[in-house]
């Protein structure tokens, strides 16, 4: 999954419907494979700020961020927001 010619990255994972695992065992293998590739890349370097979101086993949301200063955090958080409301959108409205 490295694309070290574009600094957008798109993670999509793509399981094939022959996988013998359960939905949510689908679910949590592609979450560690997207964290097992941010990490590759903040180890070398790649990624140096970050900005996160996820909703935890009990719906919770949450926004991630790492970022070299204040300033920057909360540049950081500000799109951690957009994203809930884009990609959570029909979940809040219902």
């Amino acid at each position: 999954m490295n694309d070290n010619d574009d600094d957008n990255v798109v993670h999509l994972n793509v399981v094939s419907k022959e996988d013998e695992l359960s939905p949510d065992e689908r679910n949590r293998a592609s979450v560690i494979e997207v964290l097992e590739e941010m990490l590759e890349r903040a180890r070398s370097g790649d990624i140096t700020e970050l900005v996160a979101t996820s909703v935890d086993a009990d719906g919770d949301a949450c926004i991630h961020v790492s970022s070299a200063d204040w300033l920057g955090a909360v540049g950081l958080y500000e799109v951690g927001k957009h994203i809930f409301v884009t990609q959570y959108n029909e979940r809040m409205v219902d």
